[in-house]
C-alpha cells in the first residue's frame, strides 16, 4: 500500500486511535476517575520523585504503560515510606499500591494482584573475587545485609559473616569503602545501583537466596478493582514489560543490544502502539541507522524528563531524541549529531484574546515532556514564566491557558492531544527553531563516533522519504525541500564558536588545471553556504607541501586529496565528493591493451604517495618507479625510463588539453579501482569532519552533482583527425615513387592510430554512462532508457515495469569476507540479473548494492511478477567466493501508467515498495 500525504501508517493510526476512541465513548474507562496508584517517593529504581518534576521509576513506567493500554488515566500519590503508602490504601486515599515486596513484606488487609515482577534476592560479589559459583567460595568474606529487607535469620546460611546495615545508603557506603566484598541485594535494585554508581560488583546468578516479587496490592474486599487490574495485566505485552524492567535494572547490560530511549507520546515523531512497539519518524530513523551500522537496538519508551537520567546512569545507551540541553547537562552528556530541525511555538485556546507573546502578561506557559525552554523564546518573553506540567501524555485533556508545542503535532488532524471540539491557535511571534539531538554519556567516545558515522551514511533521499512518510504537512519537512542551513547540535555550535575561521589549502602544480581550481573554489563556497564559518583559501605549489602544512598545523583542511594514501598521515578524511578513474598513459606507438596483465615485465611510473600504489603491489610481475609530479611521469615515458604512467583520468585529460600534447594514448583497465577525491582535515577536529560529511551527503543529489557536471565532465579531444591525415598524405605525395610503399604503410599506421583513438574515446564515453565495477549502465544512462521506453509505451499503448532491487545480506558478506569479495559478489549479481532478462530489457547499478531492472513493452503485470520470481530464484543460489555466500533480494515493482507517470515517479514508487518488502521480511517482491 502507498500512503498519500494525508494518510498515516496503520500501526501509527491504531496507536493514536486509542485516544480518539476514549474521547468518543463515554462509557470506557478513560471517562472514569483516574486510577490512584500509591508510590514511595525515595525508592529508586522502583519509584522516586524530584522537586517540580513528575514521578519516575520502574513501577511508574509500568503503570503508565498499563494506563495507556487500558485507556485509564493514572494519578500517582506519593508517600514517604511503604508503611505510609499501605496506610493510604487502607484509608481509601489511594486505590492500590504500585508494588511491594512479597513474601518479604505482607499485610493481611491487602490482596495481591497479578501485576507482579520477579525480584529475587541474590548474592553480589566484587569483580576481584572472580567467578563465584558456590556459597563456600565467599566464606572468608563478610557479607553486607540491608536490614530493611527484613530477612528472617532462618533464611541466611549458617557459618557466614553477615554484616547488618540499617539502610541501603549505609550498605553502599561500606561497599565503596571496601569494608565488604559481598552483599545480599534484590536483583533489580542491586543491578541498578552497582551499575549506575559504577561499583565493580556483579550478580551471581546461581546463588539466589530467596524468590521474591514486587506485587501491586489492593485493599481486601474490593473484587471489582482487583478484576480490573488483573484483566488489564493480561492485555500487556510481556516483551515490552521485560524491556522496561531490563532498562531500569540493567539486568541485560551484557548483551550486544543498544538501548535507545524514545519519548512515549509525541506523534508523529514517536509513539507507542498497544503492543508496546515504538513507532514514528525518530524510531524509523534509528532503525535505518541500525541497518547502516549493523548495530542491534531496542527502544525504551520513557518520559523525556527521566530519559536523561537513565542515560547518565548508564541504564540506557543513547538518548534517542532531546532538545538543546541545559549547561549542567553538557558536563555529563555529549551531543554527537543532530537528527531533524523542529519548530516550536506557543498555542492558546481559540477563545483567548492574545495574539502575541506580550499579550499573555503574567500568564505562565505550560510545557510538557521536557523542562527545556528554547533560548530564543526566553529572549522574546523574558518576563513570562514557564511551568512544567508533566509528560506529553498529560496533554490528552483540554488546556485552558498557553502551552508550548510543535506545529507538526498540533496540525496533525489524527492526533487527539486535545479534547474534542477544543481549538487552539499559534501566537504570531512565538515560532522558534529548535533541533532534535542525540545524547550519549561523555565517556562513551566510541559509541559517539559510531552514531556520527551511521547518521552520515543515511542519504538525504532516505531522510526525505522518512519525512514524507510521517510528516503530513510539507511545511514541517526539512530534507524534502532545498535546505539552506545545517542544523547544529550543542557540541558543533561550541566548536563553531571556538573556530570561526577554517584555513583551506589547495595544490596548484603543473597537474592542476583551471577547471579543478574553479571546481574546488565553488565547492568551498558550497560548504560556506551550509556551515557558519569563514573559509580562507591558500594555494601551495605541490600536494606534498600542502599535506605537510596540514600536518604542521599551518592549514586546517586541504582539498582534492584523491590519490594520496590515508595511512601516510593521521588526518580525518571526509566522504568522497567526486570519483575519477585511474588510467595508464603510453606513447602513441604502444599497442592498445585491455588488461593490466598485458603489461607483464614492463615498467610504469606513478606519483609518489598515490593510493594506486597499493593496487599495483598486487601485480608483482610489474615494475614501477615513483615520480614527483604528473609532468615528470609523462617525461619518464619519453626518456624511456617507463613504458607508461599511471594517473588520474581527470587530471591527465585537463593537463593534456592545456599542453596540446597529442602523442600519447590513454588506456582504461578494469583492474584499477576509481580514485576518490576527499577533504583531509585536522585529526583533532572530529566535529568539523562530521559537519563536512553531512554537507556532502545533503548536497550529493543536487548542488554537488551540479558542480561535478559543470567542472569535472570529461571533454576529451584526441589529436589526429581526417584533415591531419590528408595533410600528411600531401606532404608525402611530393616525394619520389620509391617511397610509395612507405606512404602506404604510413597511411595504414595513421588509420590504425585513428581507430585506436576512436576506441579510446568510446571507452571514455562508456565510463561516463556505465558503472566501472560491473559494466552495467549507471543512473544517467538508465534515465535515458526509461525516457525512451515511456515514449514508446505511450505511442503503442503498452506498459513499462521498473524493478528496484536491494540485496539482502550483502553487508554481512562484505564485512566478513572483505571488500574484494564484496566486489566479486556484485559482479556475480550483475551477471545473474543480466542472464535472466531479454535483450530489450535494461539492468543498471545505481549505487552500493542497489540495482534497477527496466522492462519495456510488457502487456500485463504478471510478466513483471514472473521476472521478479526468476530473479529471486537466481540471486538466492550460492556464490562461490572465498567461502560459499548466500544473499537474497527485496524488490519493489512500479508500473507505467498504472502507478507512475514518469521516470521520477517510477523510481520513487518502486524504491518505497522495496523498503516495505525489507520491513515485512525481505527476499520477496511487492507491487503498488
Amino acid at each position: 500500500m502507498i500512503f498519500t500525504l494525508s494518510e498515516l501508517p496503520y500501526r501509527f493510526a491504531r496507536a493514536i486511535g486509542l485516544a480518539v476512541c476514549s474521547a468518543l465513548i463515554s462509557s470506557v474507562a478513560m471517562a472514569a476517575a483516574p486510577l490512584r496508584v500509591g508510590i514511595v517517593e525515595n525508592d529508586p529504581p522502583y519509584s522516586f520523585t524530584q522537586e517540580h518534576e513528575a514521578p519516575g521509576g520502574l513501577l511508574v513506567e509500568l503503570w503508565r504503560y498499563w494506563g495507556r493500554i487500558n485507556q485509564r488515566d493514572i494519578e500517582f500519590v506519593t508517600s514517604a515510606s511503604y508503611t505510609q503508602a499501605v496506610g493510604e490504601v487502607l484509608a481509601g486515599h489511594t486505590d492500590l499500591l504500585a508494588g511491594m515486596d512479597l513474601p518479604l513484606q505482607s499485610t493481611p488487609q491487602l490482596v495481591a494482584t497479578e501485576f507482579a515482577i520477579d525480584d529475587p534476592v541474590h548474592l553480589f560479589t566484587h569483580l576481584s573475587l572472580g567467578q563465584i559459583s558456590a556459597w563456600e567460595q565467599v566464606k572468608p568474606y563478610r557479607i553486607a545485609v540491608n536490614q530493611q529487607f527484613r530477612l528472617s535469620p532462618d533464611l541466611l546460611p549458617t557459618g557466614y559473616a553477615f554484616n547488618p546495615y540499617e539502610s541501603r545508603e549505609a550498605q553502599l557506603e561500606a561497599i565503596r569503602r571496601g569494608d565488604v566484598r559481598a552483599a545480599l541485594n534484590r536483583k533489580i535494585s542491586g543491578n541498578f545501583y552497582f551499575h549506575s554508581e559504577r561499583i565493580p560488583f556483579r550478580i551471581n546468578g546461581l546463588l539466589k537466596l530467596i524468590d521474591n516479587q514486587r506485587v501491586a496490592m489492593v485493599k481486601a474486599g474490593n473484587p471489582d478493582l482487583l478484576q480490573q487490574v488483573n484483566d488489564g495485566v493480561k492485555r500487556l505485552d510481556s516483551q515490552y514489560v521485560r524491556a522496561i524492567v531490563s532498562a531500569w535494572s540493567g539486568t541485560d547490560q551484557d548483551d550486544n543490544m543498544l538501548t535507545i530511549t524514545m519519548p512515549l507520546w509525541t506523534p508523529p515523531y514517536s509513539v507507542a502502539t498497544p503492543e508496546g512497539e515504538v513507532i514514528g519518524l525518530l524510531p524509523d530513523l534509528w532503525r535505518l541507522w541500525a541497518q547502516k551500522t549493523g548495530a542491534q537496538i531496542r527502544f525504551l519508551g520513557i518520559d523525556s524528563k527521566h530519559a536523561d537520567d537513565m542515560v547518565t546512569r548508564g541504564l540506557a545507551d543513547i538518548l534517542g531524541a532531546t532538545l538543546t540541553p541545559l549547561p549542567a547537562r553538557m558536563s555529563r552528556l555529549s551531543y554527537p549529531t543532530s537528527l531533524f530541525p523542529l519548530k516550536l511555538g506557543v498555542y492558546v485556546p481559540e477563545s483567548s484574546a492574545a495574539t502575541r507573546l506580550s499579550d499573555l502578561g503574567n500568564e505562565p506557559i505550560a510545557i510538557f515532556g521536557s523542562s527545556i525552554v528554547p533560548e530564543p523564546l526566553r529572549d522574546r518573553a523574558p518576563d513570562i514564566q514557564f511551568e512544567y506540567k508533566g509528560p506529553f501524555s498529560a496533554m490528552t485533556t483540554a488546556m485552558q491557558g498557553a502551552f508550548l508545542q510543535s506545529p507538526a503535532i498540533m496540525e496533525n488532524p489524527a492526533v487527539p492531544l486535545l479534547k474534542e471540539g477544543q481549538r487552539y491557535r499559534l501566537l504570531n511571534d512565538s515560532l522558534v527553531d529548535e533541533t532534535i539531538l542525540v545524547a550519549i554519556p561523555r565517556f562513551r567516545t566510541e559509541l559517539a563516533a559510531l552514531v556520527r558515522q551511521g547518521m552520515e551514511q543515511i542519504s538525504t533521499r532516505e531522510l526525505a522519504q522518512l519525512e514524507k512518510k510521517w510528516l503530513s504537512n510539507p511545511r514541517d519537512r526539512y530534507f524534502d525541500a532545498s535546505p539552506s542551513f545545517l542544523p547544529l547540535g550543542p557540541d558543533s555550535q561550541r566548536w563553531v564558536e571556538e573556530n570561526p575561521v577554517v584555513r583551506v589549502g589547495l595544490a596548484s602544480d603543473a597537474s592542476t588545471s583551471s577547471q579543478s581550481l574553479e571546481f574546488h573554489d565553488d565547492l568551498i563556497q558550497l560548504l560556506g553556504d551550509y556551515l557558519p564559518v569563514r573559509f580562507e583559501s591558500r594555494l601551495y605549489t605541490d600536494k606534498q607541501s600542502l599535506l605537510d602544512a596540514l600536518q604542521q598545523g599551518d592549514m586546517d583542511m586541504v582539498v582534492n586529496t584523491g590519490g594520496v594514501t590515508d595511512t601516510l598521515v593521521p588526518f580525518h578524511y571526509s566522504s568522497a565528493y567526486a570519483n575519477t578513474p585511474w588510467v595508464i598513459v603510453t606513447h602513441s606507438s604502444h599497442l592498445a591493451f585491455r588488461s593490466i596483465n598485458d603489461l607483464r615485465g614492463q615498467t610504469l611510473s606513478v606519483l609518489s604517495g598515490a593510493s594506486v600504489i597499493e593496487q599495483l603491489h598486487g601485480y608483482p610481475e610489474l615494475d614501477f618507479i615513483e615520480v614527483a609530479s604528473l609532468q615528470e611521469g609523462l617525461e619518464s615515458i619519453s626518456d624511456g625510463r617507463a613504458e607508461g604512467y599511471v594517473g588520474n583520468l581527470a587530471a591527465l585529460t585537463q593537463y593534456l588539453q592545456q599542453s596540446g600534447q597529442n602523442d600519447l594514448n590513454l588506456h582504461r583497465v578494469p583492474e584499477l579501482k576509481d580514485d576518490q577525491l576527499r577533504f583531509a582535515m585536522r585529526d583533532d577536529w572530529p566535529e568539523f569532519s562530521h559537519m563536512v560529511n553531512r554537507v556532502i551527503k545533503m548536497t550529493e543529489e543536487h548542488e554537488l552533482k551540479q558542480l561535478r557536471e559543470k567542472w569535472l565532465s570529461l571533454q576529451i579531444q584526441y589529436g589526429i583527425n581526417e584533415r591531419d591525415l590528408w595533410v600528411e598524405r600531401l606532404k608525402i605525395a611530393g616525394g619520389a615513387a620509391l617511397v610509395v610503399i612507405f606512404i602506404l604503410l604510413w597511411n595504414r599506421r595513421l588509420r590504425q592510430e585513428i581507430v585506436r583513438r576512436k576506441i579510446a574515446e568510446k571507452e571514455v564515453r562508456h565510463l561516463a554512462t556505465h558503472d566501472t565495477l560491473t559494466g552495467l549502465p549507471n543512473r544517467l544512462l538508465l534515465r535515458d532508457r526509461i525516457a525512451k521506453a515511456l515514449d514508446t509505451a505511450k505511442r503503442n499503448q503498452q506498459k513499462v515495469a521498473l524493478l528496484f532491487i536491494d540485496l539482502d545480506g550483502f553487508k554481512a558478506v562484505n564485512d566478513s569476507l572483505g571488500h574484494d569479495a564484496g566486489d566479486e559478489l556484485l559482479k556475480g549479481v550483475a551477471q545473474r540479473i543480466h542472464s535472466t532478462l531479454r535483450e530489450s530489457d535494461t539492468v543498471a547499478r545505481i549505487g552500493g548494492d542497489e540495482f534497477v531492472v527496466l522492462l519495456p513493452e510488457i502487456s500485463h503485470r504478471d510478466g513483471a511478477a514472473q521476472v521478479a520470481e526468476n530473479l529471486l530464484q537466481h540471486l538466492g543460489e550460492p556464490y562461490q567466493l572465498a567461502q560459499e555466500a548466500h544473499i537474497g533480494a527485496s524488490i519493489g515493482i512500479a508500473l507505467y501508467p498504472d502507478t507512475a507517470r514518469d521516470a521520477d515517479e517510477l523510481l520513487s514508487v518502486a524504491d518505497n515498495l522495496m523498503y516495505q518488502v525489507k520491513k515485512s521480511g525481505k527476499n520477496s517482491y511487492a507491487f503498488a
